[in-house]
Order: C-alpha cells, then structure tokens, then sequence
C-alpha cells in the first residue's frame, strides 16, 4: 500500500476488481466515497468488465463504516456535502 489513492481499480479478464486501501480500518471518508465512485463508474464504463468486486487490501478487515472524524465540528454545507457522497452518488 504505497500509493496514497484510498482506492484502487483493476480489471482482470473480465472481473473489476475495486480495492479499499485506508489503513487501519477502511473508515468511509469523502475522499473514499468519491475514489468509490469514481471507480464504479469506471467499471461500468469498462465494456471488458462483466462483474466488480468490492475488496480490502487489509487483511481480516473490510470497513468500519463511517469515518465519524467527517461530521465532527463540520459545517451544515460540509455535512451535507459528505450525504450527498455517501446517499445520492454513492
């Protein structure tokens, strides 16, 4: 885990392969979201890929979910950016 992309995207064949790479839990972050996102909508642009699999690059662990840091003395506009993330384009 080298690279500072909390996400990464391959395809092998034709699996899509989406990795979550935020140690030391995979706590959901806006930035995650959006690196999420941002590959789902890459697989389904990928014509070779016919199934994506959502991973971790932590072994024993997926996510923890929520990274509670993002709603912690944050603006209304800030909060409501990070829903938006997680409800609408999630």
């Amino acid at each position: 885990m080298t690279s500072d992309n909390p996400v990464a995207y391959e395809r092998a064949g034709d699996i899509a392969r989406i990795t979550l790479r935020r140690p030391p839990v995979n706590a959901l972050s806006l930035e995650v979201i959006r690196a999420v996102v941002a590959a789902l909508r890459r697989a389904a642009e990928d014509s070779e890929a016919r199934v994506v699999v959502l991973a971790s690059a932590i072994p024993k662990r997926f996510s923890a979910g929520l990274d509670l840091d993002i709603l912690l003395g944050k603006s209304g506009a800030q909060i409501r950016e990070f829903l938006q993330a997680l409800y609408i384009d999630l």
